[in-house]
Protein backbone atom coordinates (compact mmCIF):
# COMPACT_ATOMS: atom_id res chain seq x y z
CA UNK A 1 0.00 0.00 0.00
CA UNK A 2 2.99 2.11 0.58
CA UNK A 3 4.45 2.21 -2.82
CA UNK A 4 1.12 2.12 -4.18
CA UNK A 5 0.78 5.42 -2.01
CA UNK A 6 3.72 6.81 -3.54
CA UNK A 7 3.10 6.12 -7.22
CA UNK A 8 -0.69 7.99 -6.94
CA UNK A 9 1.50 10.67 -5.00
CA UNK A 10 4.38 11.15 -7.84
CA UNK A 11 1.27 10.21 -10.62
CA UNK A 12 3.35 7.32 -11.98
CA UNK A 13 0.24 4.68 -11.32
CA UNK A 14 -0.23 4.45 -15.46
CA UNK A 15 3.50 3.41 -16.19
CA UNK A 16 2.80 0.31 -13.19
CA UNK A 17 -0.73 -0.48 -13.56
CA UNK A 18 -1.41 -3.33 -11.13
CA UNK A 19 2.26 -4.80 -11.49
CA UNK A 20 3.83 -3.40 -8.15
CA UNK A 21 4.65 -5.91 -5.38
CA UNK A 22 5.55 -5.88 -1.93
CA UNK A 23 5.05 -7.31 1.37
CA UNK A 24 1.53 -7.16 2.90
CA UNK A 25 1.71 -6.31 6.38
CA UNK A 26 5.43 -6.80 6.91
CA UNK A 27 5.13 -10.67 6.10
CA UNK A 28 8.04 -12.39 6.59
CA UNK A 29 8.14 -14.76 3.84
CA UNK A 30 7.85 -12.18 1.47
CA UNK A 31 10.64 -11.92 -1.04
CA UNK A 32 11.83 -9.83 -3.42
CA UNK A 33 13.46 -12.26 -5.60
CA UNK A 34 10.54 -14.74 -5.74
CA UNK A 35 8.71 -12.36 -6.85
CA UNK A 36 11.09 -11.81 -9.34
CA UNK A 37 11.58 -15.19 -10.39
CA UNK A 38 7.24 -15.59 -10.84
CA UNK A 39 6.99 -12.37 -13.38
CA UNK A 40 9.95 -14.37 -15.26
CA UNK A 41 7.79 -17.81 -14.99
CA UNK A 42 5.10 -15.73 -16.01
CA UNK A 43 6.16 -14.72 -19.14
CA UNK A 44 7.65 -11.38 -18.40
CA UNK A 45 11.26 -10.76 -20.37
CA UNK A 46 13.54 -10.68 -17.93
CA UNK A 47 15.43 -7.50 -19.75
CA UNK A 48 11.86 -5.91 -19.40
CA UNK A 49 12.31 -6.25 -15.11
CA UNK A 50 13.28 -2.90 -13.46
CA UNK A 51 13.83 -2.80 -9.77
CA UNK A 52 14.27 0.92 -8.01
CA UNK A 53 15.29 0.66 -4.54
CA UNK A 54 17.55 1.97 -2.10
CA UNK A 55 18.93 -1.37 -0.29
CA UNK A 56 20.98 -3.82 -1.75
CA UNK A 57 17.83 -6.64 -1.91
CA UNK A 58 16.29 -5.36 -4.65
CA UNK A 59 19.29 -4.86 -6.50
CA UNK A 60 20.91 -7.91 -5.87
CA UNK A 61 17.68 -9.80 -6.67
CA UNK A 62 16.56 -8.25 -10.08
CA UNK A 63 20.36 -8.97 -11.18
CA UNK A 64 20.02 -12.20 -10.51
CA UNK A 65 17.33 -12.46 -12.98
CA UNK A 66 18.50 -10.27 -15.66
CA UNK A 67 16.44 -7.20 -15.18
CA UNK A 68 17.59 -3.33 -14.94
CA UNK A 69 18.46 -2.31 -11.39
CA UNK A 70 18.05 1.56 -10.04
CA UNK A 71 19.36 2.62 -7.03
CA UNK A 72 17.76 4.93 -5.31
CA UNK A 73 20.76 6.82 -3.25
CA UNK A 74 18.92 9.60 -2.00
CA UNK A 75 20.75 12.53 0.50
CA UNK A 76 18.63 12.41 3.20
CA UNK A 77 21.12 15.27 5.26
CA UNK A 78 20.70 17.91 2.10
CA UNK A 79 16.99 16.66 0.73
CA UNK A 80 18.31 16.57 -2.68
CA UNK A 81 21.40 14.76 -4.63
CA UNK A 82 22.74 12.06 -4.48
CA UNK A 83 24.23 10.50 -0.83
CA UNK A 84 27.94 9.22 -1.87
CA UNK A 85 27.69 6.57 0.65
CA UNK A 86 24.67 4.92 -0.59
CA UNK A 87 25.29 5.23 -3.83
CA UNK A 88 28.78 3.43 -3.61
CA UNK A 89 26.77 0.84 -1.56
CA UNK A 90 23.80 -0.10 -4.45
CA UNK A 91 26.59 -0.02 -6.97
CA UNK A 92 28.38 -2.74 -5.31
CA UNK A 93 25.12 -4.49 -5.20
CA UNK A 94 24.87 -4.25 -8.95
CA UNK A 95 23.25 -0.79 -9.86
CA UNK A 96 23.23 0.08 -13.59
CA UNK A 97 21.71 3.43 -12.72
CA UNK A 98 22.16 5.86 -9.68
CA UNK A 99 19.06 8.51 -8.97
CA UNK A 100 18.99 10.76 -6.22
CA UNK A 101 15.37 11.21 -5.95
CA UNK A 102 12.56 11.65 -8.62
CA UNK A 103 12.69 14.49 -9.80
CA UNK A 104 14.84 13.11 -12.61
CA UNK A 105 12.15 11.29 -13.82
CA UNK A 106 11.55 12.74 -17.33
CA UNK A 107 15.72 12.23 -18.19
CA UNK A 108 15.56 8.50 -16.14
CA UNK A 109 11.83 7.53 -18.60
CA UNK A 110 13.88 8.92 -21.76
CA UNK A 111 17.38 7.15 -20.97
CA UNK A 112 14.09 3.64 -20.21
CA UNK A 113 12.84 4.40 -24.01
CA UNK A 114 9.39 5.17 -21.66
CA UNK A 115 7.02 7.58 -23.78
CA UNK A 116 4.93 10.41 -21.08
CA UNK A 117 1.73 8.97 -20.56
CA UNK A 118 0.11 12.12 -19.33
Amino acid sequence: KDVQNELRILDFEAYFEQRVHGPVNQDPKFSKLTVMQQLVKQGYPAKTLIAIGDGPAEIVAIKQVGGLAIGLASNEVTGSGVDPLKREHLIRAGADIIIGDYHCWQSLFARLGLAETA
